[in-house]
Order: C-alpha cells, then sequence, then structure tokens
C-alpha cells in the first residue's frame, strides 16, 4: 500500500479498517498514530490529523488529513497504531506501507 501527502494541501487518505474482509467499528477508538519515517502524527497531541468519528464515509474508516503537519519530501515507510480502552498500548494496523510526502 502506498499513499501521498501532500504539503500544505486539503487531501485527504481515506482508509477502510478492515479484518477479514469486515469493515471494523471505530466508535471504541480512542487515539491513532501514524509514524512517518521519524515522525509521528498523534491524535493526543494535535487533533486535526485524524477522524474516525464523523468522516461522511462510514463506519471503519479513518481519514487522515496531514497536509498541515511538519514533514519533509520524500518517501517514507510508515506504520498505523490504534488506540482503544483494551489496547491502551496500541495496535499496528496491518503491515508497513510506504508514505509519500510531496510539496507542490
Amino acid at each position: 500500500m502506498s499513499d501521498i501527502i501532500y504539503l500544505n494541501r486539503d487531501n485527504q487518505i481515506v482508509l477502510e479498517l478492515r479484518t477479514n474482509n469486515v469493515l471494523q467499528d471505530l466508535s471504541g477508538l480512542t487515539r491513532a498514530q501514524l509514524i512517518i519515517g521519524d515522525t509521528t502524527l498523534d491524535s493526543a497531541t494535535v487533533s486535526g490529523y485524524f477522524d474516525w468519528t464523523d468522516t461522511g464515509y462510514g463506519i471503519g474508516t479513518l481519514v487522515i488529513d496531514a497536509g498541515s503537519a511538519t514533514l519533509t519530501e520524500g518517501y517514507y515507510c510508515s506504520y498505523l497504531i490504534i488506540f482503544d480502552n483494551t489496547n491502551p498500548n496500541g495496535i499496528v494496523w496491518g503491515k508497513k506501507f510506504t508514505i509519500v510526502v510531496e510539496d507542490i
């Protein structure tokens, strides 16, 4: 999987979180992190990067809006980590994937 973050743009990454091809109920999520290389975007510190409550895309959808993040252009190995009350240390969701950061 590969996604693009356009710096200083309103483009979003829309992820459907599925287990065995079934969209997951994200109503219990308490926090999300996206690790992009050496940078971690964390909903606990900046609320505007993630939306899983009212995305307009339906249940199981996480929207990442990171165009305003302080990132450097490049290709990065990335991980998504989600947290809820039963997983306070977080779960790495899926496998690592590529995030491309572009400034156009």
